[in-house]
């Protein structure tokens, strides 16, 4: 149940307050707008329930999100690279993160390369990159495969 709050919606300033009025009692799960959120209102409660959420979870920031992305000309040597890596990852560091894929990147393919990611959520930066960085000589070996490491990642296309 998602509330719109913005100036296409808000042709009344009543309804601005009755809006915010029902998010509070919980009719609305989520408040979507653009700058009249951002310009002051404080929804700790909110946030606070969020970050809850995401320690049940283990997600950010309790822990770092990391993402892997695999690209190349050829699909299949494209996730093979992909399925090898994390299979020589957990056999050569298992339970060192928590891993996530490998899977199809939302754009499977922008200019003619093919795309596959891996997520990993981790504590320790240094020491999961310490495990990552010689696995690129072992697995990649040519340049068909190419990754890309984002540690904190904000985008997921």
């Amino acid at each position: 149940r998602v509330a719109r709050i913005d100036a296409d919606t808000m042709g009344k300033k009543d309804l601005f307050r009755k809006v915010l009025s029902d998010f509070r009692a919980g009719k609305y799960d989520m408040l979507l707008g653009t700058q009249m959120i951002a310009k002051g209102l404080d929804f700790q409660g909110f946030a606070a329930a969020e970050l809850e959420k995401r320690a049940e979870f283990g997600y950010p920031p309790d822990r770092h999100l990391i993402r892997h992305v695999f690209r190349g000309r050829n699909a299949e040597k494209v996730n093979f690279v992909a399925d090898a890596w994390v299979k020589e990852l957990e056999r050569l560091h298992p339970g060192l993160c928590e891993i996530r894929g490998p899977a199809p990147c939302p754009f499977e393919k922008v200019q003619d390369q093919h795309r596959v990611h891996i997520w990993y959520l981790v504590t320790g930066v240094k020491s999961l990159l310490a495990a990552l960085l010689p696995l690129r000589a072992k697995i990649l070996g040519d340049e068909d495969v190419i990754d890309v490491i984002d540690v904190d990642a904000q985008d997921c296309a």
